[in-house]
């Protein structure tokens, strides 16, 4: 079966009229980008968009015309689709949030939870509601200690080059005065060298550290006794509480009954927090698309969409 390529037919007013809204987009952006924005070669583009172009006008409409059909169908879902709350202060992030306070007193802290229990989302909103506070995310390619220290100054707006001392020099001169906190999110992933980096640092300028990472981080910290300890907080959590299950479906407008029971249930397995808000996301597109008030076969139904392997 051959697809349908939609229309591939126009006029020569509606190819002017495509011409015209591809000059729109080049008004903010390069030929390069444009090019790669429609999926027409550059030198066709700038020359077909400003009728210029000696080949198969008609041809490059078509493409342009398709590119132009999905983006107003994107742009119609993406009015359509419910805006996700904005961040929700949930028992857990309360936990989370003094973990932070404590470590930018001049503490360490390390906090270990499960994927879906807002641990990044409470880095986000601590840091963009207190001064002096530097958040890098940890990969397995930064988890030594030079890429760690790039990455941290990355967090600072700042890129270098040099070597680990010079690196680390730059970080402890920044921080110096006190105040600051460096809370490090995926910290599972540090290596020996790069945890004694941040003890050191630490241990010369004051400077607070707060490890955020999965379930394991904990007992990764525990074989190095110089840093664990120095930590004077160490918080553990598996998955999210129901009170914070509650917190983020009320968020939706689901308070009571069948639908909150079924929030709860899934709210509590693996992914927590994540995969709750996911399923009322798409849950109350559903309702919305058919118009009438979320119920349970929505949120059955978007549950089932991401997990085909798990029964609610």
């Amino acid at each position: 079966m051959n697809a349908s390529l939609g229309k591939t037919e126009f006029t020569a007013s509606e190819i002017a009229d495509l011409q015209s809204r591809t000059m729109s987009l080049k008004a903010t952006r390069t030929w390069k980008e444009v090019s790669q924005l429609l999926g027409v070669p550059e030198g066709t583009i700038s020359s077909w968009a400003p009728g210029k172009y000696a080949g198969d006008n008609a041809n490059v409409a078509a493409i342009v015309h398709r590119y132009f059909i999905a983006e107003s169908e994107r742009e119609e879902l993406a009015a359509d689709l419910p805006s996700v709350p904005s961040f929700l202060v949930t028992p857990t992030s309360r936990r989370f949030m003094t973990c932070l306070r404590m470590a930018q007193m001049g503490d360490m802290s390390a906090v270990a939870g499960a994927p879906g229990t807002g641990k990044t989302a409470t880095l986000i909103q601590y840091q963009a509601t207190n001064p002096k506070v530097i958040v890098a995310t940890i990969s397995p390619a930064s988890s030594g200690q030079p890429n760690m220290l790039l990455e941290i100054l990355r967090a600072m707006g700042e890129t270098h080059k040099g070597t680990p001392q010079h690196l680390s020099g730059l970080i402890r001169r920044k921080v110096a005065g006190g105040g600051w906190l460096i809370a490090i999110d995926e910290a599972q992933f540090l290596q020996a060298n790069a945890l004694e980096e941040l003890r050191s640092i630490h241990d010369a300028t004051g400077t607070g550290v707060a490890l955020f990472g999965d379930e394991r981080l904990i007992m990764r910290l525990k074989p190095y006794p110089q840093f664990f300890s120095r930590l004077g907080v160490k918080h553990a959590q598996g998955k999210p509480q129901l009170e914070d299950v509650t917190v983020i479906a009320e968020a939706w407008g689901v308070r009571s009954g069948p639908e909150l029971a079924f929030c709860q249930t899934i709210g509590l397995k693996n992914g927590g927090l994540r995969s709750l808000t996911k399923a009322l996301r798409n849950a109350t597109f559903a309702a919305r698309q058919e118009g009438v008030p979320l119920h349970l076969a929505h949120l059955r139904d978007a549950w089932s969409m991401n997990n085909m392997d798990e029964a609610a």
